[in-house]
């Protein structure tokens, strides 16, 4: 069992508090605070990049499955999204269906051919599409 004094305790709640609203909790991906944050210094950066993605028709998805549908292709994509930008990139989630990342990398092929990867995984990846039968009684 572990026991905390009340500065740790403090210290502990004040820590989780910064890691918390610095995370979007739907995906785990960084949130816009954080990337408000993360583009402010990007000023001291000497070459950087910036990619902002969306989710073409995301609307017509929440419309026609329902959002918890909708949650499920968000997480999708950002998972996506993450697995394909590594190492000298970070991603966010901006907020509805809009991520960005920020990176160090400025080479063009290199980043569209990062670019590839989230299509090809969403595109192959099988979503279990809800139910649309509705009944009325």
């Amino acid at each position: 069992m572990a026991y905390f004094s009340a500065g740790m305790w403090y210290n502990f709640r004040v820590a989780l508090t910064g890691f918390d609203s610095s995370f979007d909790a739907l995906t785990g991906l960084y949130n816009r605070a954080a990337f408000d944050k993360a583009t402010k210094q990007l000023a001291e950066a000497k070459a950087y990049s910036i990619i902002v993605l969306d989710i073409n028709d995301f609307k017509d998805i929440n419309d026609t499955f329902g959002h918890d549908y909708g949650d499920t292709v968000i997480k999708a994509v950002a998972e996506a999204i993450q697995k394909s930008f590594t190492n000298s990139y970070t991603c966010y989630r901006l907020g509805g269906d809009e991520f960005s990342v920020l990176g160090s990398e400025t080479n063009k092929e290199i980043i569209e051919a990062r670019l590839r990867n989230p299509t090809k995984c969403i595109s192959i990846k099988k979503f279990t599409r809800p139910n649309l039968l509705k009944t009325t009684m």
